[in-house]
């Protein structure tokens, strides 16, 4: 079927066996049109150009109309079959649900294979240079986001993000962006709010696969360089390397990979850049409630902030009335730079309620009050065959691996008592450098399928995971970009 619209034909009928085609940028302006519903199936036929968006005359200099607005909603499905669009418009400063497309919603929805390059959008609340906005009900499934790439520049306040502002439920697959993102609160390189829980139903946001590699700069709370508000996510299989986070020295929950998650699991994560923020500041997480795990995670960069500072997490857990939540943290490394300047830092986590196991820190930790080279403060949880060898600077409760022990437990846990300075600490064991190199030292740790010694590290024990874990996540990330999924 063959469709004249504004002098060019678009092909298709607009169902899933046969999309709308749409190979003009006149074509794109179709879409909520009569004939071409927000309900039906399109697909790209070509590159577009949208530079007319920013003719001053177009919408009155406001740029492009996102598509969807919240009383009437894009609910159909999106497959930019591996075409760009590029020069895309939007001045909306005080307009919400911003984005190529604005206001998203619907059951087992898709946007695919999609590049957006060269925008420049401002928009107000629920910001995202592809989606703006996407909603369900708790009984759906939500949106699926794959291999899509966004660049340019956004700007929002609240929940600001690289490919979508907010998403309530769904999952966004091998997507990267190298926008520059500016923003208030709850700013991401891919989302800036994502996931919650609904009574008792997770309304999950999975994130696989993604990169981002561009600048961000925000004003308020709640920043991260995948996601900045995670109510309930799961991030796997990315390396930060070559971004840049730049935050208002009063902004909290700041983390290399997630400013805030809330009942969320984050696997196979690195982060190399420098992060910085107020309060809760974390490598991996800024602020990780609820009872979250956090695995196979390595940082390399310098952690700073005024209090819970941590090389993974910042913050761990939390306490509601009488209910107690848990971080799950394993087999996690920390090797940069800890610092708060005014209390609760550490190698893995500053403060709070953890499980913490089979991880270790060969950070530098600095701080006036409970710092240790794991934790700076255990509130309740338990620590279990862990160890820190970094330098411990401090006056009151800096200690050799635990500053302050409130509650919690720990087992099988050690700490150079030469490299860090500090002969004491809250819990585990003190080693000289010798004894720390040396297998028999750790009773009990699994040196055959967790933990190895040898000269690989110094000499000192490392997880057997991580060399094969940062080589697979590097490759991994590098073939998406290669491919197009990225810069």
């Amino acid at each position: 079927m063959e469709k004249l619209g504004c002098g060019y034909m678009v092909t298709g009928s607009g169902t899933s066996g046969d999309p709308f085609v749409l190979s003009t940028f006149s074509d794109l302006e179709l879409i909520g049109t009569t004939g071409y519903a927000l309900s039906a199936y399109y697909k790209l036929g070509a590159n577009i150009d949208a530079s007319a968006t920013a003719d001053p005359s177009y919408n009155g200099g406001a740029g492009w109309l996102p598509i969807g607005i919240s009383g009437t909603p894009f609910s159909g499905y999106f497959d930019g079959n591996g075409y760009t669009i590029s020069n895309l418009y939007i001045n909306r400063p005080t307009t919400n649900n911003v984005g190529f497309i604005g206001y998203f919603t619907g059951n087992s929805k898709y946007l695919k294979n999609l590049n957006i390059t060269n925008a420049n959008i401002i928009g107000q609340e629920n910001a995202g240079i592809l989606i703006g906005y996407f909603t369900c009900s708790h009984t759906e499934t939500g949106l699926e986001i794959s291999d899509c790439i966004s660049g340019g520049n956004i700007t929002g306040s609240i929940s600001t993000g690289g490919i979508i502002g907010n998403i309530r439920r769904g999952s966004i697959n091998r997507c990267s962006s190298n926008a520059d993102i500016t923003g208030g609160q709850n700013v991401g390189g891919i989302i800036g709010k994502g996931g919650e829980r609904y009574y008792s139903v997770d309304l999950r946001v999975t994130i696989t696969y993604p990169s981002y590699r561009g600048t961000i700069t925000a004003t308020g709370d709640t920043i991260g360089m995948i996601a900045g508000y995670g109510g309930c996510i799961t991030v796997t299989d990315t390396n930060i390397s070559t971004a840049t986070l730049n935050v208002s020295p009063t902004s909290s929950n700041v983390g290399g990979i997630c400013g805030y998650a809330y009942i969320s699991n984050f696997t196979r994560c690195t982060c190399s850049i420098n992060i910085s923020g107020y309060n809760c500041v974390g490598g991996i997480v800024g602020n990780e409630q609820g009872d979250g795990t956090t695995s196979y995670c390595v940082t390399t960069g310098n952690i700073s902030g005024d209090s819970s500072v941590g090389g993974i997490c910042g913050n761990v857990g939390h306490a509601y009335g009488p209910l107690r939540y848990y971080t799950t943290i394993t087999q996690c490394k920390s090797t940069g730079n800890i610092t708060a300047t005014t209390s609760n830092a550490g190698g893995i986590f500053g403060a709070g309620r953890t499980y913490l196991s089979h991880s270790y820190s060969t950070s530098s930790v600095s701080c006036p009050t409970s710092c240790g080279g794991v934790g700076g403060t255990l509130t309740q949880g338990s620590i279990t065959k862990c160890y820190s060898t970094g330098l411990i600077t401090g006056t009151t409760n800096a200690k050799g691996f635990l500053g302050v022990n409130s509650g919690g437990s720990s087992s099988g846990c050690y700490w150079d008592i030469e490299t860090s300075g500090k002969t004491t600490s809250a819990v585990g064991t003190g080693k000289t450098t010798t004894e720390m190199k040396t297998q028999s030292t750790f009773t009990d740790w699994d040196f055959e399928t967790i933990w190895n010694i040898g000269t690989h590290f110094d000499g000192y024990p490392f997880l057997r995971a991580f060399p094969v874990l940062i080589i697979t996540i590097i490759n991994s990330i590098d073939s998406l970009i290669e491919f197009g999924c990225g810069e």
